[in-house]
């Protein structure tokens, strides 16, 4: 049998590269938006210059020298980052929006999205939200968590 997980994350969980594969990093899909309008779940409707998903990563990824890393927050960030499409060999360029400054090592990066038809980007990325899985407990729990 395969494991429930598996299919609420293939979409959810990216890769992120930085620096042209100096280091690499996970992140999550929290968002897909787009100019043409956003349809169920937050994803876009209709790929447009403006579609873009945002991806929770840590802040050591883009910032290596903050805080959260045990740096003094004043070094630079890194000079490129780019974000695997799942299910492709596409990748994306993104930019930082949010890097927090204080103990949390958390990001969040802006992907620009592309593509047309049925296999774009914004169809392949999916926003993480809580979902009941099969044989989950009604209390809202994983199946098999304690």
């Amino acid at each position: 049998a395969s494991n429930p997980l598996d299919a609420v994350v293939r979409g959810s969980v990216v890769v992120l590269e930085t620096d042209g594969g100096a280091s690499w990093a996970s992140g999550v899909v929290i968002g897909v938006h787009g100019g043409g309008g956003e349809g169920e779940g937050g994803r876009a409707t209709q790929p447009t210059d403006a579609d873009q998903a945002l991806v929770l990563t840590n802040a050591h990824v883009v910032h290596p020298s903050s805080t959260a890393a045990g740096g003094d927050g004043k070094g630079p960030f890194v000079r490129s980052i780019r974000v695997g499409i799942p299910g492709t060999t596409t990748w994306r360029d993104a930019a930082p929006v949010y890097v927090s400054r204080g103990p949390l090592d958390v990001a969040v990066v802006a992907v620009a999205l592309g593509g047309d038809g049925p296999t774009d980007d914004a169809e392949r990325l999916v926003p993480v939200k809580r979902r009941r899985l099969p044989g989950a407990a009604l209390s809202g729990g994983l199946a098999g968590a304690p």
